[in-house]
């Protein structure tokens, strides 16, 4: 099982990504519920609920807010629904109260170097903590963007594979670089071309009847976006997936193979989220999912 780091999701083209390449394997992005809380603290907290903290303010307050916090509010909200639908791209795994005790012993007990620039004291009410603690005991490898100022991935890996067993924790390598593993997932050309289908779906244009030249040349730019760093994190992910674009001997049939995939769980969830670009212009956007 992988979970991802709330980095992964916070960006569209790479949240996207990631959610196109499970829905194309058949599975769902998994997040802890630290993760889920970071990306919206008024939504996760009653993810399980009909009714979200968010959605109550938006909705009671919606006349005393800004336009920056109904913007955010918004976000929550659709993370929310996104959290509470048992269809949509994205999950949160349950940590069961053993796992949430076990969690809170490791983090009195892992390494602080684990953590650079974190009093060891504080350890225990760090997010970024919080996360590795919870996919450790959910026994899942954790997909993340490098990042050695919170969190050192050499560190936090010597550690699992050193004392994991004492734990009851698998002793393997958590922390994995997310650029890294696609890479890695798409070396053979079946794969590649999965990639590829899912840099499609991930930038697809607004309907589900897109001429394939705008399904390409927006792919080509959401993407290139990710290699030249300013959409995401991926670079060498991203730019694998221009490569198979690019070479690939009949992409007008490819999306055309790929559109008979829609609709699309990834691409008609991204359209209710309130940045989507038709979404802010205020015009309806055709096969959204709408019940939750």
């Amino acid at each position: 099982m992988h979970v991802v780091d709330t980095s992964e999701l916070k960006r569209p083209t790479q949240r996207k990504l990631h959610a196109a390449w499970q829905e194309l394997h058949g599975r769902q992005v998994l997040a802890t519920p630290t993760v889920a809380t970071e990306l919206a603290p008024l939504g996760a907290i009653s993810a399980q609920k009909n009714v979200s903290v968010a959605e109550q303010q938006l909705e009671t307050r919606a006349a005393d807010l800004s336009a920056k916090r109904a913007n955010d509010l918004r976000q929550q909200v659709w993370w929310a629904r996104m959290w509470r639908d048992p269809e949509s791209p994205y999950r949160i795994v349950p940590v069961s109260p053993e796992q949430e005790e076990l969690a809170e012993r490791i983090l009195t007990e892992i390494s602080p170097r684990c953590f650079p620039g974190t009093d060891p004291e504080d350890i225990p009410d760090r997010p970024d903590a919080r996360i590795v603690a919870e996919s450790l005991v959910l026994g899942a490898k954790m997909l993340l963007t490098s990042n050695l100022r919170s969190i050192d991935h050499i560190e936090v890996n010597k550690w699992t594979v050193k004392h994991g067993a004492e734990w009851d924790i698998r002793p393997e390598p958590l922390l994995h670089d997310a650029d890294d593993t696609f890479v890695k997932w798409t070396v053979e050309d079946a794969a590649l071309e999965r990639w590829v289908q899912t840099g499609l779906l991930a930038c697809w244009p607004p309907g589900d009847d897109a001429d394939a030249i705008d399904v390409i040349e927006q792919t080509a730019a959401g993407i290139g976006a990710l290699c030249r760093g300013t959409g995401g994190k991926l670079p060498r992910a991203a730019a694998r997936l221009l490569n198979g674009l690019e070479k690939h001997p009949d992409p007008i049939g490819l999306v055309e193979k790929t559109r008979t995939i829609l609709p699309s769980k990834t691409v008609d969830s991204d359209r209710e989220h309130p940045s989507y670009p038709l979404r802010r212009a205020g015009a309806s956007v055709g096969g959204t999912i709408t019940s939750r």
